[in-house]
């Protein structure tokens, strides 16, 4: 994967998605970076909940997320 065109290029992996592709978890192997996606700006509380939820069953430290600001 890579962000900001072929400036910054790392080893990501999918680590979970919705059967519909409307979130998904990316992270790389460390554990050091961690994005949680969605299609909607401001996903419901109770998905967030399972987002966070899921994403620290995979081992990730979840109180380091920060949020997207969206205006």
């Amino acid at each position: 994967m890579s962000f900001f065109g072929p400036f910054y290029v790392g080893d990501y992996w999918i680590l979970d998605r919705a059967d519909d592709y409307s979130w998904s978890i990316f992270g790389e192997p460390t554990g050091r970076y961690l994005w949680i996606l969605t299609r909607k700006a401001k996903p419901s509380p109770e998905l967030r909940r399972t987002l966070m939820e899921r994403t620290h069953a995979l081992g990730y430290d979840v109180t380091m997320l920060r949020e997207t600001q969206h205006r």
